[in-house]
């Protein structure tokens, strides 16, 4: 298993782990992150008409993703999603933690892998 790590440096402080998994739920690859990269990527994903959706709609409500493991079921939507945020006000290494997501995103869609979020 491959991992990707945005967290060293923030021991202690909570910790999002973005998996791909295969369809046996063997894990493909791992994006470890902190939180504060993570929550101000997600904060700038814009409501569509008004309405949040997919990860927006579930991480500004609060459900799902902060219990266990949460599945991304629409990885077209994430994707267009993060390639639509804002970068303006960013340092290098959280640009650098959203143009792997992106990565990972599409990866897991080219590749028919799960996607799942986990909040530690």
């Amino acid at each position: 298993m491959k991992t990707l790590d945005f967290y060293t440096g923030f021991e202690g402080h909570p910790e999002i782990l973005i998996l791909l998994k295969n369809k046996d739920e063997s894990s493909f690859l791992e994006l470890k992150t902190w939180i504060g990269y993570f929550d101000s990527t997600l904060k700038k994903i814009q409501p569509n008409n008004g309405n949040w959706e997919g990860i927006a709609l579930h991480y500004h409500m609060e459900t799902g993703w902060y219990d266990g493991e949460w599945e991304c079921d629409n990885l077209s939507l994430l994707y267009r999603q993060l390639l639509n945020i804002n970068s303006v006000n960013r340092d290098s290494k959280e640009l650098l933690f959203v143009e792997t997501f992106i990565d990972v995103v599409l990866c897991a869609s080219e590749n028919n892998k799960k996607l799942l979020i986990r909040y530690s």
